[in-house]
């Protein structure tokens, strides 16, 4: 297992749901204070079409769609049902034609009640894989870009740690987390409101949501959901670690046992070999 993303479902049959990129496939959560339920399966993102696995997954609430991206296609967004059939791609294009990103991490939606880009999508790009800059773009539903956020005075934490998703934050804000464990707050121009705020415990944030309860929930490497309130307080008593298979995140070396006739694997939890 090892989370990539996370997105919350405000529609629909898996409304209050929040669904979990991990690897090529996607599990749902339930939405609770105090969590008690399993973590469940919902479906693969395994399609011809896509030949790695996704970094971003969003829930697109006015379509009923779940979008993920594929880092080697960087102007694709590939397209599922709440039941995981594969609906097609859609075109990104930039703002620059001839651009094209190195590295594509989180996506984000921003809902229809925003007051700033409603019912648009957020991606985060790098312009060079582990060195930046970063950009936060702006796109329509049909995958046309439509603003860019990137700022050369952005802190250390942001231009050098890398960022790793964005979420929208009600009202007209945006949440965003870097490799360092931090979390800001900005607007839409990419002005810094707050931050950072750095979490004792996090091992690397990848994805991040607001909820309909104004809750904000983000996951760190590898399968860790962490709580907060909308202030970003944290809530611990709802925090909950799921393990996916056999927690075997990274593979790191190999050897064959020939008293067993088995292959020895060596991998990385996350915290230890």
């Amino acid at each position: 297992g090892f989370s990539e993303d996370i997105t919350y479902v405000s529609t629909g049959s898996l409304k209050n749901k929040i669904a979990i990129l991990d690897g090529y496939e996607v599990f749902v959560v339930e939405n609770a204070k105090k969590p008690s339920g399993p973590m469940t399966r919902l479906f693969d993102v395994r399609v011809p079409e896509i030949d790695t696995n996704p970094n971003g997954i969003t829930y697109i609430a006015s379509e009923a769609l779940f979008a993920v991206n594929n880092v080697t296609q960087p102007k694709k967004l590939f397209l599922f049902d709440e039941k995981g059939a594969f609906k097609g791609t859609r075109a990104i294009q930039y703002l620059d034609s001839g651009y094209t990103p190195a590295h594509m991490e989180g996506l984000a939606y921003i809902p229809s009640n925003s007051p700033t880009f409603p019912d648009h999508l957020i991606l985060v790009l790098w312009d060079d894989v582990g060195l930046g800059p970063f950009r936060i773009a702006i796109a329509r539903r049909d995958g046309v870009v439509v603003s860019e956020i990137s700022r050369p005075d952005w802190p250390a934490s942001i231009a050098e740690a890398g960022i790793g998703d964005v979420a929208y934050l009600a009202p007209g804000r945006l949440l965003v987390t870097t490799y360092d464990n931090s979390i800001w707050t900005m607007d839409f121009s990419g002005s810094i409101l707050s931050g950072p705020l750095v979490v004792s415990g996090a091992n690397g944030f990848e994805g991040i949501v607001q909820m309909s309860d104004e809750r904000i929930v983000a996951v760190n490497y590898p399968q860790r959901l962490m709580f907060f309130d909308k202030n970003l307080n944290s809530v611990p008593e709802s925090d909950r670690n799921d393990i996916v298979g056999l927690n075997l995140n990274i593979p790191s070396g190999i050897a064959w046992n020939t008293d067993t006739n088995q292959l020895i694997i060596a991998h990385d939890t996350g915290l230890n070999l």
